[in-house]
């Protein structure tokens, strides 16, 4: 092989790798449980470094949702709403659609990194 040829095969090989690195996804930052209230953050959780189930509960002028966070998943366990909608919607793992109790004002959804919103499977 010529001396040429090693440069140009050198440099493609480094330009292929470069564009892997910078075209892969980023999991650095794990998935970010947040929970809000009325429209506001009440808590956020790193679904990666949860070691044991944390169950929490969250109320609202009177309403009451029991929320459980596991395995890489979170769910309401409990609501008082008349039509427990939130319950019914089970676990979710990924940021594709959150639960929302409207009765109680409660919205639950997983994005990539804290305050990042990323486009949905629906706007994809």
């Amino acid at each position: 092989m010529t001396h040429k040829k090693f440069i140009l095969l050198l440099t493609a090989v480094l330009a292929a790798a470069a564009a892997a690195l910078y075209f892969s996804p980023s999991d650095t930052n794990g998935k970010i449980a947040e929970v809000y209230s009325n429209g506001s953050l009440v808590r956020r959780i790193d679904m990666d470094k949860l070691t044991e189930p944390l169950t929490f509960d969250v109320e609202y002028s009177g309403g009451h949702n029991t929320i459980v966070a596991e395995n890489g998943e979170i769910y309401v366990k409990t609501a008082d709403c008349p039509d427990k909608l939130c319950v019914n919607q089970g676990r979710i793992s990924d940021g594709s659609a959150p639960i929302v109790c409207l009765p109680n004002r409660l919205v639950i959804k997983i994005t990539d990194s804290p305050g990042e919103d990323k486009p949905d499977s629906v706007s994809r």
